[in-house]
Order: C-alpha cells, then structure tokens, then sequence
C-alpha cells in the first residue's frame, strides 16, 4: 500500500500512523481479542468485527471529502443490536495542531461556505451551530475534519452503516490535548457515541487485562514498556 519511501512514515516510530499500527495490530491478528479490548470502551457492544484497517482513506475520495483526510485505524463491526457500524481512530501523542498552508486546496476550501467541509459540517446534525467558526481553527481541525469523514460514510453509505464513533486516542500527560478534546466535545450537539476519548495508559491496560494467549501478553507489555512512563 505504501510503495515508495516516506520520511514520517518509516523513520519516525512515534508518529501518529506507526502508533496506530502498533496499537492495533494484534487487535486487527485476533479480532476476538480485539472486540475484548474495544468492548472496554464502547455504550453498545461489539458483537463482530469484520475489517481493520491502516491510514485508511476510504475511495473514490471525490465521493466523501475529496481530500486525503485518513483515520488512523478505520474499523468496521456489527453491534449486539445487529446494526453494522464504524470506528474512526485518531492518534495523538505529542503533535500540535496543523498550520494552514496559504492558498493550497484546502485553505481555500475552508472560506467556500459550498465545500464539502462546509455542508457536511451544517447537514450532518452533529456540531452546534455557534461551533462552524472555531472548528476549522488550527486547534480543532483535525479533530474536526476526521470526524467529517466518518460522517461524510454514514450519509454516503447510510444503507450500511448505522453509527460513527471517533475514538481519539492519547497518552495520560499530553494535558494540552485532553483540553482540546474537552474542548472540541462541547461544540458537538451529543457525544454519546460520537466521540470517545481514551488514554495510551486505559487503552494498555484493557489489552493487558484481555490478553488470552502469551502472543497478546507479550505484545501488550512490549506497548506499556514502549509508551507509558514507569
């Protein structure tokens, strides 16, 4: 999937897409052990998981954001009330938010009140409406347009998907983006399902309680000794 060499991809192993992976590998290798882990977290439970996947971008873009907005980890399952729903992951853990690139698609994109940022935001019933103007702000903008994408695929795939959780994912002592999660879960109308936030240290420990083999056990002591603070 990904031929050619990318600098932050491979060779920067705390970047957001190498932590998504290693997270959620042997989730993705036993998906048993991965609905465990999940059912942690989640209001209505996992039943099944059918597909995880990695810096996933769904296709034709032109048919969602028409940008290259990815989930960290895309997941898709069948709940315990049988209705088919989506996971979007968002891995942070010591970024700040983006700066704006002046004149590029998406600067322009964001002052075009016809956008497909600028609908989707009005028209998926999920932000307050004193929110439209500080969502696009470098603080929330990522937050923001992932949570676009996952709305974007229930309305575009609304006879197969029933809900969209994003689950933002960061460790304990990154204070400053628990604020802005805090923050950014004030601008949406109901967060019941629609945004969960997890921390490195809650996420861990559910794959260590969970492990059922000494495959998972390794792998979820190889997480806490790479990512949490003794």
């Amino acid at each position: 999937r990904f031929p050619e060499y990318e600098k932050s991809l491979y060779a920067n192993m705390l970047q957001n897409q190498a932590i998504g992976f290693n997270f959620f590998f042997e989730l993705k290798n036993d998906i048993e052990y991965g609905r465990a882990v999940l059912n942690q977290f989640l209001t209505t439970k996992i039943e099944t998981i059918e597909k995880i996947e990695f810096a996933y971008t769904p296709s034709p873009s032109n048919r969602y954001l028409d940008d290259e907005t990815a989930f960290n980890v895309y997941i898709e399952y069948t709940d315990v009330l049988k209705k088919k729903c989506i996971i979007g992951v968002l891995v942070n853990y010591t970024e700040n938010g983006y700066k704006l690139k002046t004149g590029s698609k998406e600067a322009l994109a964001l002052k075009n009140a016809k956008s497909r940022y600028n609908l989707v935001t009005t028209n998926c019933g999920v932000f307050e409406k004193e929110s439209y103007s500080v969502l696009p702000t470098d603080t929330y903008r990522q937050l923001w347009k992932t949570q676009l994408l996952g709305e974007r695929i229930l309305f575009k795939d609304e006879d197969t998907f029933s809900r969209f959780t994003l689950l933002v994912l960061s460790p304990e002592g990154n204070t400053s983006f628990k604020q802005t999660c805090n923050e950014y879960s004030k601008l949406l109308i109901q967060t019941k399902d629609k945004l969960k936030q997890i921390n490195f240290e809650d996420f861990i420990g559910s794959c260590q309680t969970n492990s059922t083999n000494e495959e998972s056990k390794d792998w979820s002591n190889y997480l806490a000794e790479r990512y949490l603070v003794k």
